[in-house]
């Protein structure tokens, strides 16, 4: 026996009238009225599906607010926080693995609240990103900085840092400080085997 749910409520939608069957021919399809006074077409186990059932006008009003909330959803600042939040807790994000799965967490403080994500990091400008200091430590005011494309790439845990007069950092860094070629200066570290003070000579 077919269940009849006309008048039946899912989420804001609200069941008028049974409206025929979908293109499978299989399941039965009912006319409804959002809460907006929309009205559609939902297919019965479209309807028994679990979510937040209405014509579309839900989403927009939850984009609507957040984006009003803060103004700042189309900033470089708000992108940031919305993809460190994505490495660490989506589990289909592809980085996924290389951020959670090595223990890297958000610090309660932003993981919810991109209000206290700005007041601690501030505004930055198109082309920066949202870099860890130690990259085994997991995303807080005290572990964040923004820097450019190349400080990050240097901070990478496949760069080999290189300690020389106290200071420490990356061959290239110190190639390009010392105005020396990166290539031979790489190939008398690694093929010759030199120690850095005589592949820098």
């Amino acid at each position: 026996m077919k269940v009849d749910v006309t008048g039946k409520k899912f989420g804001s939608l609200t069941v008028v009238e049974r409206f025929g069957l979908d293109h499978t021919g299989k399941n039965s399809t009912w006319l409804c009225r959002c809460e907006c006074g929309k009205t559609l077409v939902r297919s019965k186990p479209n309807l028994l599906r679990k979510g937040d059932h209405s014509c579309g006008c839900r989403m927009h009003q939850i984009m609507k607010t957040v984006f009003f909330k803060h103004g700042m959803i189309r900033t470089q600042a708000y992108y940031a926080w919305s993809q460190m939040k994505t490495r660490c807790l989506n589990k289909n994000c592809n980085r996924y693995k290389d951020y959670a799965g090595r223990g890297i967490t958000i610090c309660e403080r932003w993981i919810n609240s991109f209000e206290n994500f700005l007041e601690d990091m501030g505004h930055t400008e198109k082309g920066m990103s949202l870099e860890r200091i130690d990259n085994n430590l997991g995303y807080s005011k005290e572990n964040c900085k923004w820097s450019n494309r190349l400080e990050q790439s240097n901070n990478r845990r496949s760069v080999h840092l290189i300690e020389y007069n106290g200071k420490t950092q990356s061959l290239a860094c110190w190639c390009r400080e010392l105005e020396i070629p990166y290539s031979r200066t790489y190939n008398r570290l690694t093929v010759q085997g030199k120690a850095f003070e005589e592949a820098i000579k």
